[in-house]
């Protein structure tokens, strides 16, 4: 019974998973899920799915905006019309919430040595705001972050172990966030990305894995871009003109910073250049303290530095506010906080990996 009995690190996970999942369904308790715009397309898009329409909007147009994978994972959950995608959206939503927050604690238990920073990490996950505001909303961000975390896990596993099933892993899921929306090119490109630079590692071997990542993240969305060439007459609907693309690139430079800061819960500060400043100096001795601490660290033959983690998950981040800001730049979407929730998870592991090694 000893062997089978659970942990008090799973219990206490399983306790904050569906803490995570609780705090999203509370906010559902009276009106339902959020909706916006996007939110009511979705749903529309899997009640006519479920209807025998395909995927085709409320006013009957083909959808062509979005990729596939949410509209059908709503239909999906809707158990073949027994339930409205509407009722099966929050609840969904918040289950997928509490599962992320099972999956990176758990991953973090296990690669870290401080057990007191994988659940602070888990804990600080199903107490996000940022992140729980995103799951009420009945729109792709839940699912997107879930395949994202479960892409960059099973890339950090195959890095650390070189076991093929996780690389094999690694490749479906980043063709699956790819598939739940167009910014989530960022991961497959992040996995081929470390592939490159993998150490100790033949050249040849390297671009062979590359291309089967490639191979697994692009054909199923050239067969949807296909869809939508056969079907409307172009992939993709609309661009941006120059002179627009510079206004929104503009804004949404501006709405990263803004959302970083507020993220930081430091917005009490005074604006402007000061905040700047202070982050800049913040940074700065952040990593004079960690250059210090590794080159102590060495000299007493501690345990190495997790670099190649930190790399992975803290440059993910960085790529995918890159893609993110292109992407909303040629679509001429407005910026939206929300947008940037799926660097929140990547950005929180790094820093659980700085740390780890910190302590």
């Amino acid at each position: 019974m000893s062997r089978v009995r659970p942990s008090g690190f799973l219990l206490l996970l399983t306790a904050l998973s569906v803490l995570a999942a609780g705090l999203v369904l509370a906010r559902e308790v009276t009106w339902g899920p959020g909706l916006r715009a996007d939110a009511v397309g979705y749903i529309g898009l899997a009640r006519n799915l479920l209807a025998g329409e395909g995927l085709t909007f409320l006013s009957g147009g083909l959808q062509t905006n979005w990729p596939p994978l949410y509209p059908l994972l709503l239909a999906g959950a809707s158990l073949g019309g027994v339930l409205d995608p509407l009722d099966v959206a929050g609840p969904l939503n918040a289950a997928v919430f509490g599962l992320t927050v099972f999956v990176v604690g758990g991953y973090l238990h296990r690669r870290l040595r401080s057990r007191f920073l994988a659940a602070w990490a888990a804990a600080a996950l199903a107490l996000s705001i940022p992140l729980a505001t995103s799951a009420w909303m009945a729109m792709t961000e839940s699912t997107f972050i879930l395949l994202l975390a479960a892409t960059l896990i099973q890339t950090d596993r195959y890095l650390a172990t070189g076991r093929t099933p996780a690389l094999a892993w690694a490749a479906i899921f980043g063709s699956l966030t790819f598939l739940t929306r167009y910014p989530g090119i960022a991961a497959p490109l992040t996995v081929g990305l470390a592939l490159l630079c993998q150490p100790r590692a033949p050249l040849r071997r390297r671009v062979a894995r590359i291309g089967g990542v490639a191979l697994t993240a692009a054909v199923p969305m050239a067969a949807w871009m296909l869809h939508n060439y056969l079907n409307a007459g172009y992939s993709v609907k609309y661009f941006a003109t120059a002179r627009t693309a510079q206004l929104v690139a503009g804004g949404a430079r501006a709405g990263v910073g803004e959302t970083l800061w507020a993220w930081s819960y430091l917005d009490f500060l005074p604006s402007g250049a000061t905040r700047m400043l202070l982050a800049l100096l913040a940074l700065a001795a952040a990593a004079l303290l960690t250059s210090r601490l590794r080159a102590a660290g060495e000299r007493r033959e501690r345990t190495p530095f997790a670099g190649q983690s930190v790399v992975l998950f803290g440059g993910f981040a960085l790529l995918y506010v890159a893609v993110t800001v292109v992407a909303i730049t040629a679509v001429r979407q407005p910026w939206s906080s929300r947008l940037l929730a799926a660097a929140y998870p990547p950005l929180l592991m790094s820093a659980a990996f700085a740390l780890d090694w910190l302590l």
